[in-house]
């Protein structure tokens, strides 16, 4: 689908000149995309491309375009998976990379969490933060049990706990553990989010909230109501992974994003050995990565419209 998308685009953006101004991410892109019902990825590609086009033109990057205050050291939170020994043997490995974050998936047997949690906090030992992330799989008494078991002071902020949001300020009474909103986000009305006390912070994931504009449009809309947006990755490629980075470069305050997720791919598009140095991507060490790019490893979505 997405690919028969990117083909028709072709036809469908000839006649469509690019607005002025478009990259002040005020509705431009909604105005000149109307109406081709782009899937987010999608979207995501076209804007990204739009938006690099512009940067270059101007002789800059799509972090100072979008934000001149913009900062261009992003730090990551290291992905933790598996038993008790292997996510103790991945923490001690990330701290010595120089993870200052690390984010640990839980959800599954409460007592074994439990333990994780921990285990892990055993080997941080307040040397970073730990992030946890449960993916809605708890009920509501079940979380409240883990978080009554693990303390307040375990973690920085616990990821979609539960399915029913409305029960957020009843459990970051009873818990006092910051809430992160990730799933909810594609249901939850954002003026909602006033009354909700406890969320402290949202996972933006652009490739499936439907682009950068709309993701910049969050994050503003975050910022006024004094919650912190976190960007975080759906394992894109190192061109992908670059430009979340550079989304979260135009962010207030550099809070670690969840873009450690190259580690799972057997090969990158980059000529380059690894983005990701001492727990942090620098920006600035890749203001042109399309003239890194391996392109024998790169399919060319041929043109059969005619």
């Amino acid at each position: 689908f997405a690919v028969q998308q990117t083909q028709q685009l072709k036809v469908n953006l000839l006649e469509r000149p690019i607005p002025e101004g478009i990259q002040k991410l005020n509705g431009g892109f909604e105005s000149w995309l109307e109406g081709l019902a782009l899937a987010p990825s999608v979207r995501f590609g076209v804007e990204t491309a739009i938006l690099n086009i512009m940067a270059k033109k101007s002789k800059t990057t799509l972090s100072a375009l979008i934000n001149p205050d913009h900062h261009t050291t992003i730090r990551l939170n290291g992905l933790l998976c598996g038993n008790i020994d292997e996510v103790q043997a991945q923490a001690e490995s990330l701290l010595k990379d120089g993870f200052q974050a690390l984010k640990l998936k839980v959800g599954g047997n409460l007592k074994e969490d439990v333990e994780k949690v921990k285990a892990v906090n055993n080997i941080i030992r307040g040397h970073a933060l730990l992030h946890l992330d449960a993916n809605q799989r708890w009920s509501f008494d079940a979380a409240v049990e883990f978080a009554t078991e693990i303390g307040c002071d375990a973690c920085d902020y616990i990821e979609e706990p539960f399915k029913d949001y409305q029960r957020i300020p009843e459990f970051f009474t009873k818990t006092f553990i910051p809430i992160a909103l990730d799933e909810s986000l594609l249901t939850v009305d954002f003026e909602e989010l006033k009354s909700l006390e406890g969320v402290d912070f949202i996972i933006l994931k652009p490739t499936v909230l439907g682009g950068v504009e709309k993701t910049c449009q969050i994050m503003e809309r975050a910022k006024q109501l004094a919650i912190s947006p976190i960007l975080s990755s759906c394992y894109e490629s190192e061109i992908g992974i670059l430009t979340l980075a550079q989304i979260a470069g135009t962010t207030v305050r550099d809070y670690s994003s969840g873009l450690d997720t190259l580690k799972w791919f057997k090969k990158g598009l980059l000529q380059k050995d690894g983005i990701i140095e001492k727990g942090r991507i620098y920006l600035d060490h890749f203001e042109d990565p399309l003239k890194l790019i391996d392109f024998d490893l790169v399919t060319e979505i041929y043109d059969d419209i005619h």
